[in-house]
């Protein structure tokens, strides 16, 4: 009975096939990577956030694009958790971006109380993988508060925009 334990783990471990990676396709056949880390200022990030970007799906002439980060407001104060989800359609390293994204906004206020506020943001903009390792974009994002305080102006819809420096890897 000992010697159950020991030949099912060697059994499972013998059966793992030896060439498994942890993340198989990190760059692509024509060397571009899939990953993306980058500094935005404006954007969804709100004012100034730092975010990580993954190709989800890629193809000859586009790809798609799902991006989570974490930023703040200067000035205002508080934290924000803008995310994204973006179409890519180009080539030559070249590519116009259009999608969707949005931003969580939270700040600790007066007498404990908390404020909060949640803006989505359509997105059109224009990327360019810069020597094959940075990637640089600046796109249009109108915030349209759905929920909370406004935390910028008094208005619903407020005209913005964000560019962004990054490393792909």
């Amino acid at each position: 009975m000992k010697w159950v334990i020991p030949v099912f783990v060697l059994t499972i471990l013998a059966s793992i096939p030896n060439d498994v990676e942890a993340q198989p396709y990190r760059r692509r056949l024509d060397g571009t990577s899939l990953n993306v880390i980058d500094i935005t200022y404006g954007g969804t990030g709100l004012y100034i956030s730092g975010n990580y970007s993954r190709k989800v799906q890629v193809k000859r002439y586009y790809f798609l694009n799902a991006s989570l980060g974490t930023g703040t407001i200067i000035g205002l104060g508080g934290v924000t958790i803008p995310h994204q989800f973006t179409f890519n359609y180009g080539r030559q390293f070249n590519y116009l971006e259009a999608g969707l994204g949005g931003s969580f906004w939270a700040k600790s206020g007066q007498d404990e109380k908390w404020l909060f506020s949640y803006s989505i943001s359509p997105i059109m903009g224009y990327r360019r993988n810069l020597l094959n390792d940075f990637v640089f974009r600046v796109y249009a994002n109108p915030l349209l508060r759905l929920a909370g305080e406004y935390f910028y102006s008094d208005l619903v819809i407020v005209p913005y925009a964000g560019i962004s420096l990054g490393y792909s890897f």
